[in-house]
């Protein structure tokens, strides 16, 4: 399994919807690989954040600013993932 691979299951996998066989490749995976290492700390706690986070309303224009902020800094930690 390579980081594309593991970047693309760490969803399926925070939320045990992977088969064993597939959650065991993540694991050996991220065991050996700093950078997969850091992406699946950085999830772990931002989903942390998401489930504690209390419910507050947006204007519009916050939202869009939240929305362009949060897909610029995925734009940049998928460009920092290293080509396998």
């Amino acid at each position: 399994m390579n980081c594309k691979e593991v970047f693309e299951s760490l969803s399926g996998y925070l939320d045990d919807e992977l088969i064993p066989d597939e959650a065991d490749e993540i694991e050996t995976h991220v065991e050996r690989c700093a950078p997969c290492q850091a992406f699946l700390n950085t999830l772990q706690r931002t989903v942390a954040f998401c489930r504690d986070a209390t419910v507050m309303s947006l204007t519009d224009a916050a939202h869009a600013e939240a929305r362009e902020s949060m897909k610029r800094r995925f734009v940049d930690a998928a460009k920092a993932i290293p080509k396998t």
